[in-house]
């Protein structure tokens, strides 16, 4: 489900955890960075969405202990081939996931993707297991990002 920007706003100690455990590695994780992406994320500019436990009679826990996974995404422009992506910038979990929700949650992104006429989908993640099972199990391409502080 998506999260409002206030609500992530109110309890955006919780997100940044979730966040910074994902970020891509072209960031660095300082009170900047934190800043810059809550403010992305209350201008509407960077998006978030939650996996969320169901108890037995179906009620979702939309607290904070609630949350199983979450995602992060903009939409982007490559500058030199103007060419419009979903860029999703953090994908990780808090608990173990059955890989129907993360499929669930992939197919729900393509569908943003298309909805914002993106030709493409990209993800970044630190998590080998999110990375093993989109490559693995729903066919996605993977490719190496090189890095080096300079």
């Amino acid at each position: 489900m998506e999260v409002q920007p206030e609500v992530v706003r109110r309890n955006w100690d919780q997100f940044a955890v979730l966040i910074e455990q994902a970020l891509p590695p072209i960031t660095t994780k300082d009170e900047f960075q934190r800043s810059s992406l809550l403010k992305a994320i209350t201008s509407r500019s960077l998006r978030c969405w939650v996996a969320v436990k169901a108890s037995e009679d179906g009620i979702y826990n939309r607290a904070s202990e609630g949350i199983l996974g979450m995602m992060t995404a903009t939409v982007g422009i490559d500058p030199i081939s103007n060419s419009k992506v979903l860029i999703v910038y953090t994908l990780t979990y808090v608990e173990s996931m059955s890989h129907e929700i993360i499929h669930e949650g992939m197919k729900y992104l393509i569908q943003v993707a298309k909805d914002a006429g993106c030709g493409k989908l990209i993800a970044y993640t630190r998590l080998e297991t999110i990375r093993n099972l989109v490559v693995n199990k729903l066919g996605w391409t993977s490719h190496y990002v090189l890095e080096k502080e300079v």
